[in-house]
């Protein structure tokens, strides 16, 4: 088994998310950088779809009652074990009785942590992934905290693999975003489109699995008119009455009544899912959408 030292800022086992549910409320969920995960299950010999730990801007301490075989992979959490320094994008092994550390992201907002075979974990629709709204998946359906037991999956025998290493965004960092205008864009106020165009929006230290927040809002002459609720889906970029922009994450609501002004495809999510509070964003029409 593998003890839980320190929880970190919010640990959640997560999987590649539940499908299919959404007409009942229930949100994908699932892991924030699927690109990431994805690399750090196969660094270690397991499908992509296999449980993981997903950390958030801080990482646990772990002690490991077990040998195990591990991956680390997405933000440098800079990960100790036994006191030396671990590798990133590169399988290792843990020896019974060691303990690895995971501090603060140097760059970045998620590190993904995999053992071979996966790790044991309730699962609910379909999935695994820690759903804490709803108290489902992972360990009671919350994220880690400090006393918490992983237990490993059955594992099979894993070589040494390594991949390349991917540098992430640090705060004050400009990454410029493509995105598809919304059912409501042209509904904007075109002053107001335009200003969202031709600025750049920082990333709100409040952001969270369900939504990430911006400090800056849109100037308004006067509130966007309320809407009747319609469906929404992570990479969803709603405008509230007030100017404020909300970019909906994997545990994001399934509807809203905010005006849906941009959608990012998935990849554009993974992207932006990976930057630190205080990173900025210009948000640009994809060449590939014409108005």
């Amino acid at each position: 088994m593998i003890e839980v030292l320190k929880a970190g800022m919010y640990s959640t086992i997560q999987d590649t998310g539940r499908a299919g549910f959404r007409r009942y409320g229930i949100p994908p969920g699932g892991v924030m950088d699927a690109e990431a995960a994805a690399l750090a299950n196969r660094l270690v010999g397991n499908g992509r779809h296999a449980p993981l730990l997903e950390c958030l801007l801080e990482g646990p301490a772990l002690a490991f009652h077990a040998p195990a075989w591990v991956a680390l992979t997405g933000a440098d959490m800079q990960p100790l074990l036994a006191g030396v320094s671990a590798p990133m994008f590169c399988s290792f092994f843990v020896e019974a009785g060691e303990t690895l550390v995971l501090g603060r992201a140097v760059a970045g907002r998620c590190t993904y942590l995999a053992l071979s075979g996966g790790i044991r974990a309730k699962r609910h629709f379909g999935s695994c992934a820690t759903y804490p709204l709803a108290k489902l998946g992972g360990l009671k359906g919350l994220p880690l905290e400090r006393g918490d037991v992983l237990h490993p999956a059955a594992s099979s025998p894993v070589r040494l693999r390594r991949a390349e290493p991917k540098i992430y965004p640090s705060a004050g960092d400009v990454t410029e975003v493509p995105f598809k205008p919304g059912p409501e864009w042209e509904l904007l106020p075109e002053e107001a489109r335009a200003f969202f165009l031709s600025r750049t929006f920082t990333l709100s230290a409040s952001s969270n699995r369900a939504g990430f927040y911006f400090e800056e809002q849109i100037p308004l002459q006067q509130p966007l008119p309320e809407r009747i609720s319609s469906p929404t889906a992570p990479g969803c970029l709603q405008w509230t009455g007030g100017g404020q922009l909300i970019l909906l994450m994997p545990d994001g609501p399934t509807v809203g009544g905010y005006h849906r002004a941009a959608w990012l495809s998935p990849e554009n999510l993974w992207k932006v899912a990976q930057l630190p509070p205080g990173a900025r964003i210009r948000f640009y029409i994809s060449p590939s959408h014409s108005l």
